[in-house]
């Protein structure tokens, strides 16, 4: 009996045994088969909000509970230049939300991102709007985004004050764009009357120039004024050397002191702060965006304007959001990265949340046929800026070298301001930029640009 009972403890003892390494081995199992896909966030409109991203990213989840998808949203000033640094490296993200100035112009163009070229072939792909379709082919004809969503950048106003004053005549308020030369001649008559009047030497118009962040819209307004173009018409060559870039720098260099001030201390979000609380007149760095979220906390009229133009034809830029997967040698996880692209940017109640969570526009009206009515709002401001669309024109980040472009810009806002010779600063630009697409692209400059002094 009681070499049963130790032949018994043993079997029971090795049942335990086996039953203890079994469960052991159950978590390992399931964590085998468990995904990870990290996806980064640049901080675009709704994008800012980490809880808000991670709902899309549970909605994929709950379809496909082996992957889990983990957000982690960029520093805004300094994120693009951190995922560069990830990208070829062990800590390279799977998924990239950004625009295509860097998904496609510079990341695509170097080889760190994965071809989206089956996504691209899908039926739903022809909703997406033409011109958009332009910023997301690489110069090889890879396609390495899918666009989701997009702003217009504009200026604004405050009609409150431009109505007191006298200035509404200037405007061209069914259009909501400037009479001729009305810009102009509402800082000066705005400047001159208050300093005149009430003795106050006012500041109309601020130009931020202490980082990168929203220079684009300041560069709409510098290609605006006189009619001219960063690049040219072939995208071939930068032309910030243009006698009609560089009219534009003199004209708002002339204006300093009589309204205009630039701020090598403010950034575009102090600027939009101080003409939000009514202390200047007038903001450079308006958008669709950000007539939905701060229109309303002024305790003024907010009255959007498409950038002066020479020819009263503005040319209207603005920016495109989409995602894009990086190329990597893992062939599960990059099937898994498009597979959320696409549940993303095809499923109809998906694109809605992921565009609706954006606060912008969307790239496409329809997802496979099904009409997105909760995208395109019914209010006054949204069927404002869808009327501004009508206006934009090719999307300039698509020539490589542009973030390079923004990067130095800000310097050379500062230097133009403070006196620096326009030719000489935006010549030297021209060349450095131009040398650097013939060398690192073999694009060389087919259209030449009008250069004489302005």
């Amino acid at each position: 009996m009681e070499n049963g009972e130790n032949q018994y403890r043993i079997k029971g003892g090795m049942t335990l045994v086996i039953i203890a390494f079994f469960l052991c081995f159950i978590p390992c199992i399931t964590r085998a088969d468990s995904r990870d896909l990290d996806l980064w966030v640049c901080p675009v409109g709704g994008y800012e909000d980490p809880a808000a991203v991670e709902e899309l990213a549970q909605d994929y989840h709950r379809i496909h509970p082996d992957v889990e998808i983990h957000v982690r949203i960029l520093d805004a000033e300094n994120g693009m230049d951190e995922a560069e640094d990830a990208l070829g490296t062990l800590d390279a993200p799977d998924l990239i939300i950004a625009s295509p100035a860097y998904l496609v112009t510079k990341w695509g163009n170097d080889g760190s991102m994965a071809d989206l070229s089956d996504l691209w072939s899908s039926e739903a792909s022809s909703e997406i709007d033409g011109e958009i379709r332009l910023t997301c082919q690489g110069l090889d004809g890879g396609w390495y985004q899918i666009p989701l969503f997009r702003d217009v950048y504009t200026m604004a106003v405050n009609y409150n004050l431009f109505w007191r004053r006298g200035l509404v005549q200037y405007l061209d308020e069914n259009a909501h764009s400037w009479k001729d030369s009305g810009f102009i001649d509402s800082v000066l008559v705005l400047h001159d009357y208050m300093l005149s009047h009430e003795d106050k030497d006012i500041v109309v118009a601020k130009i931020p120039c202490r980082d990168k962040k929203d220079q684009r819209q300041f560069m709409s307004f510098i290609t605006n004024l006189s009619d001219g173009s960063l690049v040219n018409s072939t995208m071939t060559g930068y032309t910030l050397s243009s006698s009609a870039v560089r009219t534009s720098f003199s004209i708002l260099r002339n204006l300093q002191g009589k309204g205009i001030e630039y701020d090598p201390g403010m950034g575009s979000d102090d600027e939009i702060r101080a003409f939000l609380d009514g202390e200047l007149p007038v903001t450079f760095f308006w958008s669709y965006y950000r007539q939905q979220q701060y229109a309303s906390s002024a305790d003024f009229t907010v009255f959007p304007m498409m950038y002066p133009n020479s020819k009263n034809l503005p040319v209207l830029t603005g920016d495109i959001c989409g995602i894009g997967a990086v190329k990597q040698e893992d062939a599960q996880a990059l099937e898994d990265s498009i597979d959320f692209i696409r549940f993303l940017s095809e499923d109809p109640d998906e694109y809605t949340k992921a565009v609706s969570l954006s606060g912008c526009l969307p790239v496409r009206s329809r997802v496979q046929g099904t009409y997105l009515k909760d995208v395109y709002e019914s209010d006054e401001s949204t069927q404002l800026y869808r009327f501004f669309l009508g206006y934009a024109t090719e999307y300039s980040p698509s020539m490589p070298l542009f973030t390079d472009l923004e990067e130095k810009w800000p310097e050379l806002v500062r230097q133009i301001a403070e006196g620096g010779k326009i030719k000489a600063l935006t010549q030297e630009l021209d060349a450095l930029l131009n040398t650097r697409l013939s060398e690192e692209f073999g694009i060389t400059q087919i259209e030449e640009e009008d250069a004489e002094e302005g």
